[in-house]
């Protein structure tokens, strides 16, 4: 009996091994999924953020459209306020220019009659 005690204080230190590989394996395991939840986690969180910016860049792109869009239309408003501005000018020299003819018409007439 006395010579198994080598052999069995041998077996016990394997299985001590073992075991103490076998349990950092496990905790080591337990990182591992814990960093790779924490992965997926921070991932999910990146995609949410870049959805969200995506939705915010149509959001501007389509407001920036409806600002050209309005900037065309006033400019447009411009350039007929403009246009309306110069046909009444050339309606008021028009009559002008009759009111002048109208005059020299009549100063040529008492000119001939005098």
């Amino acid at each position: 009996a006395v010579k198994d005690i080598p052999g069995l204080e041998e077996t016990v230190k394997r299985l001590t091994l073992e075991r103490d590989q076998a349990v950092r394996a496990q905790v080591n395991s337990g990182d591992h999924a814990l960093r790779a939840q924490n992965l997926a986690d921070t991932l999910a969180k990146r995609e949410k953020l870049i959805t969200n910016l995506r939705q915010k860049t149509l959001e501007e792109q389509m407001r920036a459209t409806d600002l050209e869009d309005e900037l065309e239309r006033l400019r447009e408003q411009v350039d007929q306020g403009s246009i309306d501005d110069l046909k009444e000018k050339l309606r008021e020299k028009t009559s002008q220019c009759d009111r002048y003819r109208t005059q020299l018409k009549a100063s040529e007439q008492q000119f001939k009659l005098s």
